[in-house]
């Protein structure tokens, strides 16, 4: 036993007086020296100009049952990785609202978040019927350029979802919530064609869209129209945190929409006053709800908010440090959903706290 100690030691001295070096390749780099962006470096799916693995799966894919294929090339003109974080708000907005699992249970309540869903898909539809030529710059590899999806399938789609939205609403939601379907519906169709093309105008709009959720699923939970203090704030973090992502979404598509003179933000003042923008949204975002919780909870639980919220500023930090490229954008808008998903946990977390908190 004192024999594997000794020898123990003797190869901790050996370590520490002799450190292990790397073997010197082109691969290597100093620990300090200044390292390759890894947004320069990773190869993406949704870059497929550049990447060997997404041709392959493709071609398999276009090999595989015609079924599977047309559903897979559905769900990305859907853009079906908007759903979990939108069923995610649709769950705390209920919860906020009304924390009761029969109120969240209720046929009218997930009706009102399948018609959410289904509009939401619908939007994306619409865009991307809208947006043929500038995708052809921005992304080639949506449906309806790679030529997966018709236009007229795309009609089809899109008339479907709205209709079957209506339908729903008519049979199972009160009065007043039909209201609210007839009303989102109308800014979901006159978005694209009249107020997209308006700078500024379409960024405010489709973060209204997204945290109306919110208080559509409130208003389906509670039956009533009624906005408590943590709604507010929940409402408020994603209409500003939407704001900031649509304007990070246009200075990834800037290239796009200059060569087609779409007059964006971006286009309008560049990307660093972008940049400047989106990041003075972002403080008054974070410090704004976290006054709020600290004047309802105390010091603590607004801490802990901004402590949730502290990668949003890093990655924000980011994007300037690498030259506002289109890779580092795209990761600091996907970087976004964990933050979101954390925040709205802890706001449904403080709803079942005493109100208002010692």
């Amino acid at each position: 036993m004192k024999l594997s100690w000794i020898c123990f030691f003797i190869l901790l001295r050996d370590a520490v007086s002799f450190p292990i070096r790397p073997i010197a390749n082109k691969n290597n780099y100093a620990l300090f020296s200044k390292q390759i962006p890894l947004c320069d470096t990773v190869k993406y799916p949704f870059y497929p100009n550049d990447c060997n693995i997404y041709r392959s799966l493709q071609t398999l894919k276009n090999k595989a049952d015609p079924f599977l294929r047309k559903s897979s090339a559905v769900l990305r003109l859907i853009r079906s990785e908007n759903i979990p974080p939108t069923i995610v708000l649709l769950l705390a907005g209920g919860w906020i609202s009304s924390p009761s699992w029969k109120n969240m249970m209720s046929p009218q309540f997930l009706v009102s978040g399948l018609i959410t869903l289904m509009v939401l898909s619908a939007s994306m539809i619409i865009n991307d019927l809208f947006d043929i030529e500038i995708d052809k710059t921005n992304h080639p590899s949506r449906p309806l350029i790679t030529g997966e999806i018709t236009k007229k399938e795309a009609f089809i789609y899109y008339r479907a979802l709205l209709g079957t939205s209506e339908f729903l609403s008519l049979f199972f939601l009160p009065k007043h919530i039909q209201y609210l379907v007839h009303m989102i519906i109308l800014v979901v169709s006159v978005y694209t064609p009249y107020l997209k093309p308006i700078p500024f105008i379409k960024n405010i709009t489709c973060a209204s869209i997204i945290s109306f959720s919110v208080f559509f699923a409130g208003a389906a939970a509670s039956s009533g129209f009624i906005l408590n203090s943590l709604s507010q704030i929940l409402s408020r973090f994603i209409f500003l945190g939407s704001l900031q992502s649509e304007l990070l979404l246009d200075m990834r598509d800037y290239e796009g929409d200059l060569a087609n003179s779409i007059r964006t933000v971006p286009v309008i003042f560049g990307l660093s006053k972008t940049h400047l923008i989106a990041t003075a949204i972002l403080y008054t975002n974070i410090f704004t709800n976290t006054f709020h919780i600290m004047s309802i909870y105390g010091f603590r639980y607004g801490l802990y908010f901004m402590g949730i919220c502290y990668s949003l500023f890093l990655d924000m930090e980011k994007i300037a440090e690498y030259d506002y490229s289109r890779k580092a954008v795209l990761i600091a808008v996907k970087k976004t959903v964990g933050p979101m998903i954390l925040v709205t946990a802890y706001l449904c977390m403080l709803r079942g706290s005493p109100y208002p908190h010692p």
